[in-house]
Formats: structure tokens, sequence, C-alpha cells
């Protein structure tokens, strides 16, 4: 039996207002870990309008790099997008493990933005789930929980970081535990 997690109601009427399907809060909200609006907004709620976006096929990259490109230019913004790659690495982690802090997450150090936004989209286009509930006549959202075995996966790339590295910046491991029914 498959296992959910993060399971709650969508809240669609968030994007009602955005008929071209975009984040329905502000871009700060989901990547500037220092501001109050991040801190607000829990993270389950947060993947929730990624992952409604994502199953739709609907970018939101730019949105979220738009913000970057325009904080970076403020001196008080310094390390800007080191912050919001953080978020997206945090982002993965809780999908993968339950939690933001992951014990092999240093993978996620030398990516870029870019290809961490990729990443995360691909593990929610394979997690994010949708459903009607009749009897409240409300759709909820779920997120199917294919939990990374961070030991296990170390222990086979023992002497390959390389290896390692290229095996946990792909959804490799998700597809995997997937074919494997877990």
């Amino acid at each position: 039996m498959m296992n959910y997690r993060i399971n709650n109601q969508v809240h669609s009427g968030a994007f009602y207002h955005y008929p071209d399907k975009r984040l329905p809060l502000s871009a700060r909200t989901y990547i500037d870990g220092c501001s109050y609006e991040y801190q607000e907004v829990d993270i389950e709620t947060k993947l929730s309008h990624f992952g409604y976006l994502a199953i739709r096929n609907k970018h939101f990259y730019r949105e979220l790099k738009d913000n970057i490109d325009k904080k970076s230019k403020d001196p008080q913004y310094g390390g800007y997008e080191d912050t919001a790659k953080h978020a997206m690495a945090d982002y993965i982690s809780y999908l993968r493990c339950g939690d933001t802090y992951d014990s092999l997450s240093f993978v996620y150090a030398d990516m870029s933005f870019r290809q961490l936004y990729l990443l995360l989209v691909r593990e929610l286009k394979l997690r994010y789930y949708e459903y009607e509930d009749f009897t409240a006549h409300v759709k909820c959202y779920a997120f199917k929980d294919y939990r990374f075995d961070n030991e296990s996966i170390a222990e086979r790339f023992k002497d390959d970081r390389i290896g390692l590295q290229a095996y946990l910046t792909s959804d490799q491991e998700t597809r995997r535990l997937i074919k494997e029914g877990k």
C-alpha cells in the first residue's frame, strides 16, 4: 500500500486570480529563508503550490529567478542566490527524506539554482497526486512517500563520491523506488 505524506486540501482558489498559473504568493515567500514571508508559510503549503503547477507543466522558474536577479543587485541582499539555492535543496530533502536536513544534501552545493529547480520539478512530478474527496466536495493533494534510505545509498557508492553526486542530483532513486513499489 502506498504511503502518502502531506495529505491536505488543494487550495486551487489561490490560483484563481492567476489564469496563467503562476505562484500565488511572492517569490520571496518560497526562496528567501531569511524573510518573514518565508517563515510564515509552512514547507508543505509551498510544496503543494509547486506541485500544483509542476503537474500542469506550468513553469515557475522565471518568477523565482527574476526575484533572485532583482535582489542580487542590492548589496544588502548579498548571497541571496545561495539562500534561494538552500531553500530549493530543503524542498528536495523534505520530499526525499521527510526533513529539510538530509545527511547527503552536500551533493546539492555545486548545483546551480536552475539545476535545483529542475530536480525539484522532476521529484514533484513523480510524487504529487491529486484526488477528489466527494463527501467533502474538495480537491485534495498528497505526495507519494518514496523515502530515501541515505545509509543504503551511501553504502552503494562508498568509494565513488562522483557517482553518488551524479545519482543524487537525478531522480533515479525515486524512479527505482517507484519501480520496486516502495
